[in-house]
């Protein structure tokens, strides 16, 4: 009987910090990091075809954890995006870098970009309009 109540004992015990790690969890879920863009949508100045448009969208993480940008999608290869590597903290500020090779391109270019985040929104869309003249 005594190695039942020993095997009772540990299980609670194995119980109590089961319930502990989920409530610290808990605690730390609740904290998010959110990505506030200045602007999401930007009209660039029109030039020339074979211009290579660049812009920085600036932000804020208005949230309170650590801001991690993890990847982007573009439309076409002629966007790239340079985002940071390192976190940004509540509170702080930093900017995506996007260039825009017109190469080939004629009259208005929309692009939309899709930057992925540890936010609660785990996309978040950003768009540039551009005329390219010929």
């Amino acid at each position: 009987m005594s190695r039942n109540i020993k095997l009772a004992s540990n299980f609670a015990a194995k119980c109590a910090i089961t319930c502990l790690m989920i409530l610290s969890s808990a605690a730390v879920l609740g904290q998010h990091a959110e990505l506030d863009f200045d602007k999401k949508i930007v009209k660039l100045d029109p030039a020339k075809e074979g211009f290579i448009f660049e812009h920085d969208f600036y932000f804020t993480n208005t949230g309170d954890a650590d801001l991690v940008v993890s990847s982007h999608e573009v439309e076409c290869e002629c966007t790239q995006i340079i985002y940071p590597e390192e976190t940004v903290g509540p509170g702080e500020r930093g900017f995506i870098t996007m260039s825009f090779d017109s190469e080939g391109k004629s009259g208005w270019q929309y692009r939309q970009i899709q930057i992925h985040a540890n936010t609660r929104k785990k996309s978040h869309e950003l768009e540039f309009r551009v005329k390219v003249l010929n």
